[in-house]
């Protein structure tokens, strides 16, 4: 197996381990809002500060998952939030797991703030504590805000899809917490030729279409030599 199919097996497990499931004895919390801001500092590194308000009517342990591959380290700058109370970040397998103790007579959001670097094969890449609780099924529950480093522009191929507001800051509203943002960027003014400027859709159409024509050139090759030899 190729060391990209490697990479691209273990992010696809790495990211169902980040999926909810169920508690027993566990009262039921629901992530109301999210306000997660992203500063890549460099193609390696980035630091987030995640907002979070989960609603829940007992007190309750709020388990958090961030997902990390070999080489990658990640340093919690602290949880602060009236009511919250956060555990000791531990290892379980390539996800760091947070418990966060939750009051409910302390309402409002509490904060996540942490610093993440990987290796290079995780380029432009920033894993994001995702909380194991079901989201209220709001549109635009989630905002994503991304900065790229000064001097440096975003290129095609994030994930997901963001607004550039600016030339170096990005915004997102969906409805759920991403495991991982992604955004290549690249110095202002540099041109990084065709191929790094098309995304993923981008290749994906222009390789159906030429399949599509090269398949008619093909049939209609065998269509007139059929019909010559049948002509004999």
């Amino acid at each position: 197996m190729s060391r990209g199919a490697r990479s691209a097996l273990a992010a696809l497990s790495a990211v169902c381990c980040l999926l909810p499931s169920p508690v027993l004895g566990q009262s039921p919390a629901v992530l109301r809002q999210a306000d997660v801001r992203i500063a890549l500092t460099s193609a390696n590194a980035c630091d987030v500060t995640a907002d979070l308000t989960i609603e829940t009517k007992s007190r309750v342990e709020v388990i958090h998952r961030l997902q990390l591959f070999e080489g990658a380290r990640a340093e919690l700058g602290g949880v602060s939030g009236a009511g919250k109370q956060a555990g000791v970040p531990r290892l379980e397998g390539r996800t760091m797991v947070l418990g966060v103790a939750l009051d409910p007579s302390a309402s409002g959001p509490y904060t996540i703030r942490y610093r993440v670097t990987q290796p290079d094969e995780w380029s432009y890449r920033c894993p994001i504590w995702v909380p194991v609780t079901p989201t209220d099924g709001r549109v635009g529950a989630v905002r994503l805000q991304i900065d790229v480093p000064p001097g440096t522009v975003p290129t095609r191929g994030s994930f997901p899809a963001f607004t550039w507001t600016q030339s170096q800051q990005g915004t997102a509203t969906i409805g759920h917490v991403p495991a991982f943002v992604r955004v290549p960027f690249m110095a202002a003014g540099h041109d990084p030729g065709w191929w790094a400027r098309q995304d993923l859709a981008t290749l994906t159409d222009t390789t159906a279409i030429a399949v599509l024509v090269i398949g008619t050139v093909i049939w209609v090759w065998r269509a007139r030599v059929a019909a010559r030899a049948s002509g004999r």
